[in-house]
């Protein structure tokens, strides 16, 4: 017998004399695998326990066997879990970033186009916006738009470049971003670009450039000519000899005395394995030595002070280099 079941065996009534027993035998492997979505499934579709649900999952999802995910795709779990919008949204459409990246931090109108097909899934979204993912998220938004303000106070009529710009939501939380040059936003999708004309038509300084990473790097924009240049997603979906050809080719079209403002994702982020096995988006977090490696490669004419920080929640790093010169 392969796979042994409990047996019970007992008298038609309980009482004196009468034998019970229980035989139990090790779950087959489909039962293991079930166990834990089956606790993870009833969490999420009961009210107030959406987190703790997402939580588990993270962790069950880091230390997951190509085993347990293919169990995941065939347990109804994962059909509660694509009944949140964020989740359904990476899945059906992966290369709208910035649609998913507005529908996380509740921006723009993406939440009245995707909304949640379930009350489990509601409780799931709610459950996301409210995470470290979306924490890290807000944080980075919030430190760009800082970076460009820094710019705008530390040079006169300074150029500032947006690699991966997606909607350009900082440019919401700038207070002097009216007094820079131009603030050029390259960005891929067309229909990004046409939301940022549309969010901030009234921004005389912000234009926008159809140009994805590859172009980029093949054709640099003219060195020297811009006084800030930052990437965020960009950074979460490189693996580390890309990353480093991009902050090469970043150094070099800064001026001297420029900022290079890197944003990536910490290796810690608690909702990674989530991201990645789930929503089927790359997410390469990294720690402060594998960034600081990759930095190190950078030419030593061209680089000067590196710093590197977390964000206060402890989910986003950020990497700032100087063009010497």
């Amino acid at each position: 017998m392969s796979n042994l079941q409990r047996i019970e065996i007992s008298g038609p009534e309980p009482g004196p004399g009468v034998i019970s027993a229980q035989i139990f035998a090790f779950p087959n492997r489909e039962r293991a695998c079930a166990a834990p979505l089956d606790r993870i499934a009833a969490l999420v579709d009961t009210p107030g326990e959406a987190a703790t649900a997402l939580v588990m999952l993270c962790r069950l999802l880091a230390e997951a066997s190509p085993e347990r995910l293919s169990a995941l795709r065939a347990h109804p779990l994962h059909a509660l879990l694509l009944a949140d919008p964020l989740t359904a949204l990476a899945q059906s459409l992966p290369s709208a970033e910035a649609e998913w990246l507005d529908l996380l931090l509740g921006l723009g109108s993406a939440a009245a186009r995707w909304q949640p097909t379930s009350p489990a899934g509601a409780r799931l979204h709610a459950a996301l916006r409210q995470s470290g993912l979306a924490m890290a998220a807000r944080e980075r938004r919030l430190a760009f738009a800082h970076a460009v303000d820094a710019a705008a106070a530390r040079q006169p009529r300074a150029a500032v470049l947006a690699l991966g710009a997606g909607h350009l939501r900082e440019a919401d939380l700038t207070a002097r971003a009216h007094r820079l040059e131009i603030w050029l936003a390259l960005e891929e999708d067309s229909e990004a670009r046409a939301e940022i004309r549309r969010a901030h038509d009234r921004h005389r300084r912000i234009a926008t450039a159809p140009e994805g990473l590859g172009r980029f790097l093949a054709q640099p924009l003219r060195h020297g000519c811009f006084d800030l240049i930052y990437a965020g997603t960009l950074c979460d979906q490189l693996p580390a000899p890309a990353l480093a050809r991009l902050a090469r080719t970043a150094l070099s079209t800064l001026r001297p005395g420029g900022r290079l403002l890197l944003a990536n994702h910490a290796e810690s982020l608690a909702e990674a394995p989530y991201v990645t096995a789930i929503m089927a988006r790359p997410l390469h977090g990294r720690d402060e030595a594998t960034l600081g490696e990759i930095l190190a490669t950078l030419p030593a004419a061209q680089r000067g002070d590196v710093t590197l920080h977390r964000s206060p929640s402890g989910g986003m790093l950020f990497a700032e280099v100087v063009r010497r010169g």
